[in-house]
């Protein structure tokens, strides 16, 4: 379980940093979130469950960063 929760991380943070276009790799599985999060959950699932934990820790860190910032610059501009 949680590699689903690291890849759907992972790929969120990917996607909203738009690093496949950054990094120059705008090709199959590198921009396509459903083939990336596959392979990327398929990679943990013989990872040790360590290397999960992290990755679902950092990334999804900067995701929930992200969605909170968003959510107080919104209710900022609003006051």
């Amino acid at each position: 379980m949680i590699q689903l929760i690291a890849s759907v991380a992972f790929v969120t943070f990917w996607n909203m940093n738009n690093l496949p276009y950054d990094l120059g790799i705008n090709f199959k599985p590198f921009n396509c979130a459903p083939c990336l999060g596959f392979w990327v959950a398929l990679g943990l699932m013989f990872a040790p469950e360590l290397l999960s934990i992290i990755v679902a820790t950092s990334f999804g860190a900067g995701v929930i960063a992200a969605i909170v910032e968003k959510l107080l610059i919104k209710l900022l501009t609003k006051l």
